[in-house]
């Protein structure tokens, strides 16, 4: 839910095997005291929208996964969507509070395939693009820029600097940053990130699953923040900071917490976890800038920062 508009993924359980082509669900709030309808469907955005998209040329968009911000200067909102073989699409839109339809403003497609390739990443065959969330604003006096993270299976998860102009047309996207997987673990269509963290959560593969008694499930941490000095390849590298096992693929919901911390007169981060098997609630608590304590049942050690591999 973002402003009085909320997105509902439509969105096939394999999307890799291209089945249907999925789209996205964009409902508002109704404030009709008698109607008995909570939310209006205004539009469902799907191959047919993205066609319009400068530089697409494809017949069909299979949708990987969608979010939505909102700009509140401009009134305007942002939708992120990915299609699984190709990249991102960026749409603009406007609407009007108690309106039933949307103003799309533009339409931006980026090829991410072939900015991963200009940096010697080349995505498997079995890997496609999933999740995707907004990280971070960049201040630019002359253009908007900010940082969006966009997760494949089968392979790492990046993060992309996309540079607009005055029209909101994307006129360069960099690569970033790498965050490298777990393992050979498949990546979940499931990602949350929220100031200058990120969690995502990996799975075992379905062949290694019944051969092994590695763990089912992998819910791991990383940051997203910027360091001095450490874009020497033209972009920066992550390793996991930590992570919580679960002895089962089901999915796991998590999310940021920003709380208040007396002891320092400041804030501080947390990660909570809903595990619907077990019916637990984990909880990663930050007692302190730059450490990230695991609290028993949770995890068991200590994780501070680490740029370099484990």
């Amino acid at each position: 839910m973002v402003n009085e508009l909320l997105i509902v993924v439509d969105v096939d359980e394999y999307p890799q095997f291209r089945i249907r082509n999925g789209g996205v669900f964009v409902y508002a709030l109704n404030l009709d005291p008698i109607s008995e309808i909570e939310m209006d469907e205004l539009d469902y955005i799907d191959s047919n929208d993205f066609s319009a998209a400068h530089g697409w040329d494809r017949d069909d968009a299979y949708i990987g996964n969608a979010h939505l911000m909102y700009d509140g200067y401009d009134n305007t909102y942002r939708l992120y969507v990915t299609e699984i073989t190709s990249g991102l699409f960026v749409l603009d839109f406007a609407h009007k509070f108690g309106s039933r339809e949307l103003e799309i403003i533009t339409m931006n497609y980026v090829d991410l395939n072939k900015i991963l390739q200009a940096n010697g990443f080349h995505m498997p065959n079995d890997a496609i693009f999933l999740t995707v969330t907004h990280t971070s604003f960049i201040y630019n006096q002359y253009l908007e820029m900010e940082n969006i993270l966009v997760t494949t299976t089968n392979f790492h998860s990046f993060e992309f600097t996309l540079i607009y102009d005055d029209n909101g047309h994307i006129i360069s996207t960099v690569l970033h940053r790498v965050y490298y997987r777990y393992g050979y673990y498949t990546t979940r269509n499931y990602v949350r990130a929220g100031n200058g963290y990120m969690a995502i959560s990996y799975i075992i593969p379905p062949l290694v699953e019944y051969m092994s008694n590695y763990s089912r499930q992998v819910v791991a941490l990383y940051d997203t923040m910027d360091y001095p000095h450490e874009s020497e390849k033209g972009y920066s590298e992550r390793y996991m900071l930590g992570a919580h096992t679960f002895n089962h693929t089901d999915q796991c919901a998590f999310g940021f917490n920003t709380t208040y911390d007396f002891r320092t007169n400041g804030t501080r981060m947390g990660l909570v976890i809903i595990d619907g098997v077990s019916k637990s609630l984990v909880l990663f608590r930050q007692p302190y800038v730059g450490v990230f304590h695991f609290k028993e049942p949770l995890l068991r050690n200590y994780c501070r920062y680490s740029r370099t591999k484990g």
